[in-house]
C-alpha cells in the first residue's frame, strides 16, 4: 500500500459519519472517528490512547463509561468476528443501546504482525442475541439505577433492594444518624461508604470503629480523639455497635451531644428494638436509629446473584491485561445452588480467587477455590441427623424386646423370662422400671 493511499484511508476513517473505532492488541483506542463523536458526544481527543477494560458500573461523567462498552470479547483477538449489544452513556448522560460488530484486522501492512480490532456501531435490534448477555444485563441495570437513584454500586432489582436504594438516596441528602441492619458479610460498611461518599459531606473523613474487634481501651482512645479533633464534619461508622461496652455508651452519648456536626452510622445484625435495655442504652438506641436500613442476606437475593457475580468479576478486570468476561453455565448452576453463608463478602472472595486462577475468558469449575467446593459438598451432605442419646436408644431396644417376648408367650411372664434368658425376678423389675405392665393393663 502506497503512502498516499494510506493517508487517504486514514483521512476517510477519521472523517466518515459511519461510527466506527479501531483498537490495538492492548485494547487501546487508535481511531475514534467523526461518526463515533456524533453518536456519543465524546471527542476523539478524549478517547484516543485510552485502554478499554471489560468493566461494570463505570462513573457516568468519566470517559471509562464509554471505553468499558468498547471492549471486545477475547475471541476477536483470536481471529473471530462477533457482535455484542452495548449500553452506551453519552457525555450528556443519555443512555443508548447499540449493537457493536467487532472484526479482527490482520492486514499485512502491520509491521508488528499484531491484530487490530475494528468496531462498528449499528442500531440495536430487539431480541438480538449477544455473546455477552450478562454484561449487557448488568450495564442496563446499572444505567437504570444511575438514572433513578444516582447509584451504580448497588444492584437493586428486587422489592427489598429497590426500597434500600430509595432509602440510600434519602440518607445521602440528610445529616441524621442511621442504623444499618444485616447479617455478617452482607456489605453494611460498603453501604455506609456509599451513603457518605454520595453525600454533600463526601470530602469529610469516614471513620470506621470496630466495636466488636477493638478493646475497651482502643474505643475509649478513639472517642477521646474525636472530642479533640479539628474536623468540623465527619462520618463515624460504628460496626457491630451493639457490642460497645456499656460504660462507654455514656461517653458516646456525651460526644454525640458535644460534636453536633459529626454524623453517626451504626451497624448490627440485630434490630435496635430487640436489644436489651440492660446491655444497650435506650437513649443511644434512639439517637442512632433515626433511619433504619436493612440489607437482606444473599440467599434472599437469588434473582440478583448472577448480576452481582458479573459486577464483581468485571471489577477484577480494572487496569489488568487479562480480561475475564463471564462464568460458565456450570459455575452459574453451582452458585445458584449454594446458600452463601458468608453473603457478599464470601462471594467476593470466591470471584477474586477464581479470576486469578482463570487463564481464559470464562471462569470454569476447575478455577473455583477449594474452600468453596468443600462448602458446596458439605451443603449437599446436609446437616447431621439428630440422634437420641445412647442410653435412651438402649432403653427403647430393651422395651421392644420385652414386649415382643411377652407377645410370643401370650402374656406368660415365666415363659417370656426364659425367651429373654432372664431370671423371672429381674424381668419383673424391668417391667416395673419401663412401666410396661401399667401400659398393658391400660390397653386391656
Amino acid at each position: 500500500m502506497t503512502q498516499r493511499t494510506r493517508r487517504g484511508l486514514a483521512s476517510w476513517m477519521t472523517t466518515s459519519h459511519t461510527p466506527f473505532f479501531v483498537l490495538d492488541q492492548r485494547r487501546v483506542v487508535l481511531v475514534f472517528n467523526r461518526g463515533c463523536e456524533e453518536l456519543t458526544q465524546w471527542s476523539a481527543g478524549e478517547l484516543i490512547g485510552k485502554t478499554c477494560d471489560f468493566l461494570s458500573s463505570p462513573v457516568p461523567d468519566q470517559v471509562e463509561c464509554l471505553t468499558s462498552a468498547l471492549c471486545p470479547p477475547h475471541i476477536v483477538f483470536l481471529g473471530e468476528s462477533v457482535s455484542t449489544v452495548a449500553v452506551l452513556r453519552k457525555k450528556n448522560g443519555e443512555v443508548l443501546k447499540r449493537t457493536i460488530h467487532f472484526h479482527p484486522l490482520t492486514h499485512d501492512d502491520y509491521e508488528d504482525g499484531k491484530v487490530r480490532v475494528l468496531g462498528v456501531f449499528a442500531p440495536f435490534m430487539e431480541n438480538e442475541s449477544t455473546s455477552q448477555d450478562r454484561h449487557f444485563d448488568l450495564s442496563r441495570v446499572t444505567a437504570k439505577l444511575h438514572q433513578r437513584y444516582s447509584i451504580d454500586r448497588l444492584i437493586a432489582t428486587l422489592p427489598a433492594t429497590k426500597k434500600l436504594a430509595a432509602q440510600t438516596v434519602i440518607a445521602r441528602k440528610g445529616t441524621e444518624s442511621l442504623w444499618i441492619k444485616g447479617e455478617p458479610g452482607v456489605g453494611k460498611e460498603h453501604l455506609a461508604r456509599l451513603i457518605h461518599y454520595g453525600s454533600p459531606a463526601k470530602l469529610a473523613r469516614f471513620i470506621p470503629v470496630r466495636c466488636g474487634q477493638s478493646s475497651h481501651f482502643e474505643i475509649q482512645r478513639l472517642l477521646d480523639q474525636l472530642k479533640k479533633a479539628d474536623d468540623t464534619t465527619a462520618t463515624v461508622y460504628l460496626e457491630n455497635v451493639e457490642r460497645i461496652p456499656r460504660d462507654l455508651q455514656s461517653d458516646l452519648l456525651e460526644l454525640m451531644q458535644l460534636r453536633k456536626k459529626l454524623r453517626w452510622f451504626g451497624s448490627s445484625p440485630s434490630d435496635p428494638s430487640s436489644l436489651s435495655d440492660a446491655t444497650f442504652s435506650t437513649r443511644l438506641r434512639e439517637q442512632l436509629s433515626t433511619q433504619l436500613l436493612f440489607l437482606p442476606p444473599l440467599r434472599e437475593r437469588t434473582e440478583e446473584l448472577l448480576l452481582l457475580v458479573q459486577q464483581l468479576l468485571e471489577e477484577c478486570n480494572r487496569d489488568q491485561e487479562k480480561q475475564v468476561e463471564k462464568i460458565s453455565a456450570e459455575v452459574e448452576r453451582l452458585f445458584l445452588q449454594y446458600n452463601w453463608p458468608g453473603n457478599t463478602e464470601e462471594l467476593s472472595r470466591v470471584i477474586q480467587a477464581s479470576w486469578h486462577a482463570c487463564a481464559k475468558s470464562s471462569i470454569e469449575v476447575e478455577n473455583l477455590p477449594v474452600d468453596f467446593r468443600i462448602g458446596l459438598d458439605s451443603q449437599k451432605i446436609g446437616p447431621p441427623v439428630k440422634r437420641l442419646p445412647l442410653e435412651e436408644q438402649l432403653l427403647l431396644i430393651e422395651r421392644e424386646e420385652i414386649c415382643r417376648a411377652l407377645q410370643e408367650a401370650q402374656g406368660n411372664k415365666s415363659i417370656a423370662a426364659k425367651l429373654l434368658g432372664l431370671p423371672r425376678a429381674k424381668l419383673y423389675r424391668r417391667l416395673e422400671a419401663l412401666n410396661i405392665e401399667t401400659e398393658m393393663d391400660a390397653e386391656q
